[in-house]
């Protein structure tokens, strides 16, 4: 992820975090890896409510399969 992920804002200037995030992966974790991206995303849609983005928001997630 990029830096835009964990300092996306609220109005209060409350950032995302990595804690935010940590639970977010968490609750998602039993996903397939673009279902992951898309919790992610709407973790941090639901925390910045309506705030401007002021960074780019970088997602990737990679998941291991077992052989």
């Amino acid at each position: 992820y990029s830096d835009g992920v964990t300092e996306a804002s609220d109005a209060s200037d409350d950032e995302f975090e990595t804690d935010r995030l940590a639970v977010a992966v968490a609750k998602a974790r039993h996903l397939p890896a673009t279902a992951i991206v898309d919790a992610i995303k709407q973790a941090v849609t639901d925390h910045v409510a309506g705030a401007p983005q002021s960074d780019d928001i970088t997602i990737m997630v990679a998941r291991r399969v077992a052989a």
